[in-house]
């Protein structure tokens, strides 16, 4: 009878170890299952923040581009405000406006379109030049001898005085107050001539 009970004893042995054995398989397949869903969840992780980081990048690389297009659109339609501030004869804010956009078009010239408006603003400036120096001829033409200011002796003196500055030098001061803008604008843009 000790027999019987000890191959029963062996054989109940056996079969929990066969039951362990498949719980362990059962156990080690949902492992594999796991480890092999969190490595497809790392992999789609990491290429869902390269996306991500992918996508802000060209983000940045398109809002730079409007950002130039932009610049170069308003650059394209300065041209038309310059036109008409020359046809006002207001010259300090043609100017002004054209150094501006002189700047701004050598900041950007590696762009083929800037670099064709950049020669085309030089045009407006020498334009702009020879409109400035025959509206100060014909003031010039206008002005009454006692009212001279600022010695013409005193600005003969100075190597450094251009004709524009001369012409600047002997308008009569009452006259030029319809111009004071642009004489305000032409003596800091000559400041390098003080000596006058």
């Amino acid at each position: 009878m000790k027999q019987g009970s000890e191959v029963s004893k062996v054989s109940s042995e056996v079969f929990r170890i066969l039951e362990i054995q498949k719980e362990l398989q059962s156990t080690l397949k949902i492992c594999q299952i796991g480890r092999s869903h969190l490595f497809l969840a790392k992999r789609q992780f990491t290429t869902a923040s390269l996306g991500i980081l992918a996508n802000y990048r060209k983000r940045q690389v398109v809002q730079g581009l409007l950002h130039y297009l932009q610049t170069i659109k308003t650059l394209q339609r300065t041209d038309e405000r310059l036109q008409e501030l020359l046809s006002e004869g207001d010259y300090p804010s043609a100017i002004r406006l054209l150094l501006e956009c002189q700047n701004a078009a050598a900041t950007y010239k590696h762009f083929t379109c800037v670099a064709a408006l950049s020669g085309k603003l030089q045009d407006t400036l020498e334009m702009a030049e020879e409109q400035l120096d025959q509206a100060l001829s014909q003031r010039e033409r206008n002005v009454k001898v006692s009212g001279w200011t600022y010695g013409a002796s005193h600005a003969r003196q100075s190597p450094y005085c251009t004709d524009n500055l001369w012409r600047v030098a002997l308008v009569n001061v009452s006259e030029w107050e319809f111009h004071r803008g642009l004489f305000n604008a032409i003596i800091p843009a000559l400041s390098w001539e003080v000596a006058c």
